[in-house]
């Protein structure tokens, strides 16, 4: 339990004593040091992959939002940026539509922001509430 929480950096509360938050941290870390050691044989490439970011669900991402350590999962550098682009945008607009709070929401925007930034995966804009709402709109018109 330490060793979970000196790696996420959290404090412990009940929901995150759930079973579904500890599954959510196994599979989380499993998959981020299996494409690790994956990236290592890859024929002397370095490029991790994206496949962690694409098979973390909302639920994680809540969590990195609360832990703020979204870093340690989104290990990607460089390939198929736009799939992991693409992935995060959906898992916003989840937690949108299920009536987040704007907090939580605002956060995972700015966490992502900084990371792609530090990691150079993040090339397009994360889409506001707004603007999802527009893109339906424009869609229904059609």
């Amino acid at each position: 339990m330490e060793a979970i929480g000196a790696f996420f950096g959290t404090t412990w509360s009940s929901e995150i004593r759930s079973n579904r938050i500890w599954f959510i941290i196994r599979r989380a870390k499993y998959l981020y040091y299996k494409n690790k050691l994956h990236a290592t044989q890859d024929k002397g490439s370095k490029k991790l992959r994206a496949k962690v970011v694409k098979t973390i669900d909302s639920g994680a991402l809540e969590l990195l939002v609360q832990t703020n350590k979204l870093k340690e999962i989104i290990k990607a550098r460089e390939g198929p940026r736009t799939r992991t682009i693409a992935r995060l945008e959906e898992e916003i607009a989840v937690l949108d539509r299920r009536s987040q709070t704007r907090k939580k929401l605002d956060s995972l925007r700015a966490i992502v922001s900084e990371k792609g930034r530090e990691l150079q995966i993040i090339s397009a804009k994360i889409p506001s509430r707004d603007s999802i709402a527009e893109k339906r709109k424009r869609n229904e018109v059609k």
